[in-house]
């Protein structure tokens, strides 16, 4: 009976690592109140998942970014599901799961937070909980926290197909989709939050513009940062290719230290709307006469 040793397994295993929660990806709705879901769109939807869910394990284990699935180091599983609610799939990251060790329950901890946001419509609030929940799973640590939040970002931009193929049954087989790490609630995702994703097309400048503001959460191997620009309210995600942004006491790396605005070369990437979602940063332009 190979389903009910994978379940007493996973029981095993949950006793083992306290840490330990399944995700639980329930259905509602529709087709799924009746425990029914088109497979095509199943299919669908479990492959976006598992994208999600495997890019995420690998950042919070390994550190570092990755979408190719034959660079992942953990394996996303399908387990038995003791007890249907709709419909419903589990799954687990077996590295999470298998390690007794304390960088299991560290990285265990972040997934969730992690997860969630991919899945979320990034709003500022949404921003500020996943960094109250890395603040907290790292102590204080806020370089780490800065760096990894840039990073969740930036992976959070390139899942953007992988979270659309993963809500695609919703208003179809179902009505909404619920993301469970086990008996915790932790997203809820209906048609708006398809809407949002589906909506989330950007298209970059042809040409560059200065700009003036303060740069935030900078990561110097990277680039990726955030900008509050003069007369804004909100920081904008950026990304600075300026050769010298990993130079020791770079301009942009000196206006995070000093809360002191830089003028720069970028150019912007827009949404449909028009809005400024992202800049790319270039070149500084402190040399260039204002108008």
């Amino acid at each position: 009976m190979p389903g009910f040793r994978s379940a007493v397994y996973i029981a095993r295993c949950m006793h083992e690592n306290a840490t330990f929660k399944p995700l639980v990806i329930r259905y509602d709705g529709n087709e799924a109140s009746a425990h029914e879901l088109d497979l095509h769109q199943l299919g669908e939807s479990i492959q976006g998942f598992a994208k999600v869910f495997g890019a995420a394990g690998n950042l919070v284990i390994t550190g570092q970014p990755t979408q190719h699935l034959d660079a992942l180091s953990v394996r996303v599983v399908a387990v038995p599901v003791p007890e249907h609610h709709c419909f419903e799939v589990w799954a687990v990251l077996q590295p999470i799961i298998q390690s007794k060790e304390l960088w299991a329950a560290v990285s265990g901890a972040l997934l969730t937070p992690t997860i969630a946001y991919i899945l979320s419509r990034r709003t500022k609030e949404e921003m500020k909980h996943l960094s109250d929940a890395l603040t907290l799973v790292l102590k204080g640590n806020q370089a780490t926290t800065d760096k990894l939040l840039s990073t969740v970002e930036k992976l959070a931009d390139a899942l953007n197909p992988s979270v659309r193929k993963a809500l695609s049954p919703i208003g179809r087989s179902c009505e909404r989709v619920e993301l469970y790490a086990g008996d915790e609630h932790v997203q809820s995702m209906d048609e708006t939050t398809k809407a949002a994703f589906a909506a989330r097309t950007t298209q970059v400048a042809d040409h560059s513009s200065v700009y003036r503001g303060v740069i935030s959460a900078f990561d110097m191997s990277t680039g990726v940062c955030k900008v509050l620009l003069d007369g804004d309210v909100e920081t904008i995600s950026a990304r600075v290719v300026d050769p010298v942004f990993s130079d020791p006491n770079n301009p942009y790396a000196l206006s995070m230290a000093s809360k002191v605005s830089v003028r720069f070369l970028a150019k912007h990437e827009v949404d449909e709307a028009g809005k400024i979602v992202k800049l790319h940063i270039f070149d500084t332009a402190e040399d260039i006469p204002e108008v």
